[in-house]
């Protein structure tokens, strides 16, 4: 099998013109990482709301919303560790 001259750090997958997915990714991690940071930062707000209203039946709610947050920050810095990843490249 002929080998193609590439450089030492790209992807073997890659084509001779280079990886033409790479921008397109970067591109849709970014939009994804900008959706994850308004729904966490939307969960912050109503949990704040929540909390400032006060209640024995918000503290459910409000547990509920800080569970929410939390798995959207991973969300979120997943998508940062990938968009890094897709400009290192």
């Amino acid at each position: 099998m002929h080998q193609q001259n590439r450089h030492p750090r790209e992807s073997p997958l890659a084509i001779a013109d280079g990886p033409r997915y790479i921008p397109t990714m970067r591109g849709f991690f970014l939009i994804l990482m900008a959706l994850a940071m308004a729904a966490l930062l939307l969960s912050l707000l109503a949990g704040v709301f929540l909390m400032a209203r006060g209640g024995e039946a918000n503290t459910r709610r409000s547990n509920q919303l800080m569970r929410l947050r939390v798995a959207l920050q991973g969300l979120a810095i997943a998508l940062f560790i990938l968009v890094l990843i897709t400009q290192a490249s």
